[in-house]
């Protein structure tokens, strides 16, 4: 054992009533607690940096370029630790073809509250597909109501117009 003077360990932590092991582990780098510390925060600063789009991959390989030393599955580790998990966006698919020159009409039916049935007719288009409501109760197609208004010219569906359609 080193001596300490003319005192060797054993013989100071007697004198100081302390045991060997506490002794050495009081010797011991508390670095560890620092150092998570540390890639805990740099972990951070990257993931709010890049707007919590990285994931632990990205963020493990731009640790790295900054000079830190760190496992993948310790970053994912304290990632998730944090809740700094990557957020991807969705990406917006445009589903309709608003190029068209028609005239574009207010959804009246976002106002209403359904509370039973034929208070809500939808139409459906048999070439192009359902068009889907909240609470579609019936459905009529766009074609029946075509002939229905070719016939009339008169903008109004008569009972058995729309029971044609359905």
């Amino acid at each position: 054992m080193p001596v300490q003077g003319s005192l060797s360990v054993e013989r100071m932590c007697r004198v100081a009533a302390v045991s060997r092991a506490s002794f050495y582990r009081w010797l011991e780098p508390v670095a560890p607690v620092e150092e998570e510390m540390e890639v805990r925060s740099a972990i951070q600063a990257v993931v709010l940096e890049h707007r919590r789009r990285y994931g632990y991959r990205r963020v493990t390989v731009e640790l790295r370029r900054r000079g830190l030393c760190v496992n993948h599955k310790r970053v994912a580790r304290l990632m998730g630790e944090d809740n700094l998990l990557a957020v991807q966006p969705r990406a917006w698919v445009a589903t309709t073809n608003s190029g068209h020159e028609l005239e574009v009409y207010m959804n009246l039916a976002v106002r209403m509250k359904i509370t039973g049935i034929n208070q809500l007719w939808v139409a459906v288009d048999k070439d192009e597909g359902i068009v889907k409501h909240k609470n579609p109760v019936r459905c009529v197609s766009t074609a029946s109501l075509a002939r229905g208004v070719a016939d009339q010219n008169s903008g109004r569906f008569t009972l058995h117009q729309l029971a044609a359609g359905v």
